[in-house]
């Protein structure tokens, strides 16, 4: 009954907060979840605020999971936790850089122009990543952020994060500059195939072949970054393994929770006839299920990367 009365009628977030400040971070979880699953997302930051406030009360491992199956929340830790011009201020955040800048990236194509200033803030975490970690975020951008200029943006920023790390050797500099060259020829490769607007919504284009496919996604037990998407053996689609595909709902969810119809990216990390399984570049809607998906070709990642995704935290 309690969590109900979080709910209907809508509570303030003064409520909200009062309430679960006082549970134990599970029962917080729960009122996570029903958050999610409903897009309540309002109650959804609320809540999520109780569980890394006070910072003596944040649990690592959750909030990792959490910030990962949303990455807007990203923003609600940076602004209760605001980095300074070295570190985070707490050591708590010292476990979870990799992650924040992950899902400032992938957050994006909603955040806009807003993920440039984030990943500014924080350029000192940016520059203390390893090599391995930042040739993946490099990829992470170039497969995730869809408006042409501000993946290009993205790319720079984190180029210019790096320029400590990149005075330290000649190779270390030719190997941040080739990296990059390699990127920008991966996202505009993706902008050829699949060209998007500034909101990240594929464009039509006349003349380009034939249309997308739809297909059914399923979830893959116990991988839930992972889906597989059914195909018609006769459909003639030029995705193939390690393909960069967009899948965009033919239809908004019965819920009316967007505006419009939602994207997200994939490669194609397995194709069987009739079916292709997928590494998400960002978290489906809890309905995906039950949706149909145009699913657009926007190139390949084997042909022109070194480095493979996706990038994990841990």
């Amino acid at each position: 009954m309690w969590m109900k009365e979080l709910f209907i009628p809508k509570a303030s977030q003064e409520k909200v907060q009062a309430v679960l400040q006082k549970k134990e971070v599970k029962n917080v979880e729960k009122v996570l979840a029903i958050c999610l699953d409903n897009h309540a997302y309002d109650e959804l930051f609320w809540a999520f605020y109780t569980i890394i406030t006070p910072i003596q009360r944040m649990n690592v491992d959750v909030t990792r999971k959490w910030i990962e199956r949303h990455p807007p929340l990203v923003y609600c830790l940076l602004k209760t936790q605001p980095p300074t011009e070295d570190h985070f201020v707490s050591p708590y955040l010292d476990d979870l850089e990799l992650t924040i800048i992950q899902n400032i990236i992938k957050s994006a194509n909603q955040s806009g122009i807003a993920s440039l200033v984030a990943l500014e803030k924080i350029a000192a975490s940016v520059a203390r990543i390893s090599m391995a970690d930042y040739l993946h975020l490099l990829m992470l951008a170039s497969l995730s952020v869809r408006s042409s200029e501000l993946v290009q943006e993205v790319l720079l920023v984190l180029h210019e994060c790096r320029a400590d790390v990149m005075t330290r050797s000649p190779m270390m500099e030719y190997a941040h500059k080739h990296a990059l060259g390699i990127t920008f020829d991966r996202t505009e490769e993706a902008a050829d195939e699949c060209p998007c607007n500034d909101q990240g919504r594929p464009r039509k284009v006349r003349g380009r072949g034939s249309p997308p496919a739809i297909v059914r996604l399923v979830p893959v037990p116990d991988e839930p970054t992972q889906v597989i998407a059914n195909v018609r053996i006769d459909d003639i689609t030029p995705v193939r393994i390690h393909s960069h595909v967009r899948l965009q709902a033919v239809s908004d969810p019965e819920k009316g929770w967007v505006g419009g119809k939602p994207v997200v990216d994939a490669v194609v990390v397995l194709a069987k006839k009739g079916e292709m399984k997928m590494e998400l570049q960002y978290p489906l809607p809890p309905e995906y299920a039950q949706m149909q998906w145009r699913m657009y070709h926007a190139g390949s990642v084997g042909k022109s990367c070194l480095f493979v995704p996706p990038c994990r935290s841990h």
